[in-house]
Order: C-alpha cells, then sequence, then structure tokens
C-alpha cells in the first residue's frame, strides 16, 4: 500500500500574478512552502497570470512572460479581469489573437496553475516516499463575489480548469498547447 500524505494548495490568481502556498498537513509542524519557478525564475514566487500567444500556441506563467517583446508572440496581461469585467476593456484590450474566448483562456491559465501545483506536491512527496492527495483552492476577488456574473464565472474557471488539469496532465507547463487542440 502506498503511502499517502494531504496536502493542500492555496492559489490567489491575481491580476498580473498568481501566488501558491501548499501546505501539508501529514507534517507534524503542518509545514508550508511557497510554489516558486525551475531555472532562471528560480527564486520567483509570483507567478505571471499571463498567455503568449505565437505559432498556433499558447504558453503559461513565465515562459508566456519570456515571451513579451519576441516578434511573432503576444502577451495577454491581465486575463482574469479581462475575462470578468469586459466592459472595462476595448475589443483590441480583449483580443486573444487566437480561436479562443477570454474565458476559455483564463480557463487554461487556472489549468496551469492547478498543473504547477501537482507538479511541487509530487517532487515534495516524493522526498517523503509519498503520493499527494491535494486539495486546491482558488482564491476569487472579494469585490466580485457580491456580483452574480462574474462570481460564477470564477467557479466556473476554477471547476473546468481543475478537469482540463486532470485531462492534460502536466502538458500545459511543459509545452504550452496547440490552438487547434483546444
Amino acid at each position: 500500500m502506498e503511502c499517502r500524505r494531504t496536502l493542500r494548495a492555496g492559489v490567489d490568481f491575481g491580476t498580473s500574478t498568481m501566488k501558491i502556498v501548499i501546505r501539508d498537513y501529514d507534517d507534524r509542524n503542518q509545514r508550508a512552502f511557497v510554489v516558486t519557478g525551475d531555472g532562471e525564475h528560480a527564486s520567483e514566487y509570483r507567478i505571471p497570470s499571463c498567455v503568449a500567444v505565437g505559432g498556433g500556441r499558447l504558453l503559461f506563467g513565465w515562459k508566456a512572460r519570456d515571451k513579451e517583446n519576441v516578434p511573432g508572440w503576444t502577451v495577454i496581461d491581465s486575463i482574469k479581469i479581462k475575462t470578468l469585467v469586459p466592459n472595462r476593456f476595448t475589443p483590441d484590450e480583449r483580443e486573444t489573437n487566437c480561436e479562443l474566448t477570454l474565458a476559455e483562456v483564463a480557463t487554461l491559465v487556472v489549468a496551469a496553475a492547478i498543473q504547477l501545483v501537482h507538479v511541487r506536491a509530487t517532487a515534495y512527496c516524493a522526498k517523503h516516499g509519498a503520493v499527494p492527495v491535494v486539495w486546491t483552492i482558488l482564491g476569487a476577488p472579494v469585490g466580485v463575489l457580491d456580483k452574480q456574473g462574474p462570481a460564477s464565472d470564477c467557479v466556473r474557471m476554477a471547476r473546468l480548469g481543475a478537469q482540463v488539469a486532470r485531462v492534460l496532465g502536466n502538458s500545459l507547463l511543459e509545452d504550452g498547447m496547440d490552438v487547434r487542440d483546444a
């Protein structure tokens, strides 16, 4: 029988960045740690909540931010707010430059964050000879919770993002996504 560890992850899906904290409830001290990047982003805990579109592909997080000012790539910032409060932005600012809607792209950002949670949780648990059992909580902006449309949009993004993350494994983090596959 495999050993399991119960972890809870909190994802703060911010306008420009996301922050993720994972807490180990099976650790005697209920250890918590902040998720950071890899390689040149190893010291960064703010994960860009943007998407890069180019060459028929979508990239997320740091890989997306790294495409800023690269010819042939468009970086879409503030994806959450553009999705939840679209009337604040011009049609050009809401353009995704791909065949997906803003809501679909925002959902994929959530899915990429959940995948990152699972990658980090799996690596952490491997050090303890265990398999993670992860519960993920996605924070919603307080200002929209009293408004029916945006609040239900947040819930929809979280639920669908979790389903997409399960189906796609870690592919969004590693390779991005072919727009035609979406």
